[in-house]
């Protein structure tokens, strides 16, 4: 028997006085995967290397609102405006490193941890 799927990363932040659970599971890389087209590891990959990329950071965004938060990607635009991409590049990064196991990599460097791929045990 298979152990369940560990992948599910959860942070909160803040924006205009209002808390936002961002969960990064495998519901939210599904909702990044359709909104842009990239494959899981290529989407956190481009977020990683590529800082300016507002694309990538607001469906990653988006996707990790979604459980507790359902709304459209044109509401997910007006609270990037409000927070400020940095702040919630920030948030995404703590998120995707809780679901892959890499908290303290996010808070130093602000980039989420590759996602490796597991070995098993033959």
């Amino acid at each position: 028997m298979l152990p369940d799927n560990p992948l599910r990363g959860e942070t909160s932040l803040e924006i205009g006085g209002e808390s936002y659970l961002l969960t990064y599971d495998v519901s939210a890389f599904i909702y990044a995967q359709q909104a842009t087209g990239m494959k899981m590891t290529e989407l956190v990959s481009k977020f990683s290397e590529d800082a300016d990329d507002l694309v990538v950071l607001r469906a990653i965004f988006w996707a990790g609102l979604q459980r507790a938060h359902e709304m459209p990607m044109s509401a997910v635009d007006d609270l990037l405006s409000t927070c400020g991409p940095a702040k919630a590049r920030l948030a995404v990064s703590e998120g995707l490193a809780a679901a892959f196991g890499g908290p303290e990599e996010a808070r130093e460097t602000g980039k989420a941890p590759k996602p490796q791929a597991k070995r098993g045990t033959g």
